[in-house]
C-alpha cells in the first residue's frame, strides 16, 4: 500500500509525499522493487542524478526485466548527458514494455537511437557506404552483418573481393 501511496502522490506532483512512502515501502518490505524504482523517479525530478542513477541501476540489479527501471536509467543517463547509456538502457525498456512511449522516442528522435533500412545490392558498395553514412559515423569501428547475401553473388562477381572492398572503406575494428 506504502508503494501505491508514493505512485498517486508522485503522480499529483507531491514529491515530498511520494519520497515519504516510497521510503515508508522500503522499510516495510526491504525487497520492494516498486519503492527503489520510486524513489529513483522522485530523485530524478528532484535533479538529484547521482541518487536516481544509483537506485535504478540497484532496481536492475534485483531484476533486470524492470522496464521501469530502464526507463528510468534511460531518462537519467539522457539529462545527465550520457547518451550511449539512455539508449541503451531505453532499448532495453522497449524491448521489455513496447508501449513505453518516452523510451521509444528517445530511440527514434535523437541521432544516437536512429535507424534505416538500407536496401540495395551488395556489389554496389560505394552506394551502400555513402547511404550507410547518412546515419552511422563511418570514422568510428562498426559492425558489418552479411547475413544470407553473399551466398548469392556468383564465384565471377568476386564475392571476397566485394566483401573485402566493403570492409577495406571502413575503419579498423570494424
Amino acid at each position: 500500500l506504502a508503494s501505491a501511496a508514493g505512485w498517486r502522490a508522485y503522480r499529483a506532483d507531491s514529491l515530498a509525499a511520494a519520497r515519504d512512502s516510497f521510503r515508508e515501502a522500503a522499510r516495510l518490505c526491504a525487497t520492494d522493487l516498486d519503492a527503489v524504482v520510486g524513489l529513483g523517479y522522485v530523485a530524478f525530478r528532484d535533479g538529484d542524478l547521482p541518487l536516481a542513477d544509483s537506485l535504478f541501476r540497484t532496481a536492475l540489479r534485483r531484476d533486470p526485466a524492470s522496464a521501469d527501471g530502464w526507463d528510468g536509467l534511460a531518462r537519467t543517463a539522457w539529462r545527465a548527458g550520457d547518451r550511449t547509456t539512455a539508449v541503451d538502457a531505453a532499448r532495453h525498456a522497449v524491448a521489455l514494455d513496447p508501449r513505453n512511449a518516452h523510451a521509444r522516442a528517445l530511440l527514434t528522435s535523437t541521432p544516437e537511437g536512429r535507424t534505416e533500412h538500407l536496401d540495395d545490392d551488395l556489389r554496389n558498395v560505394e552506394s551502400i557506404l555513402e547511404r550507410a553514412a547518412a546515419t552511422l559515423d563511418l570514422t568510428r569501428p562498426v559492425a558489418v552483418l552479411l547475413l544470407g547475401v553473399v551466398i548469392f553473388l556468383r564465384d565471377d562477381e568476386d564475392p571476397y573481393g566485394v566483401v573485402r572492398r566493403l570492409m577495406d572503406a571502413l575503419p579498423s575494428g570494424s
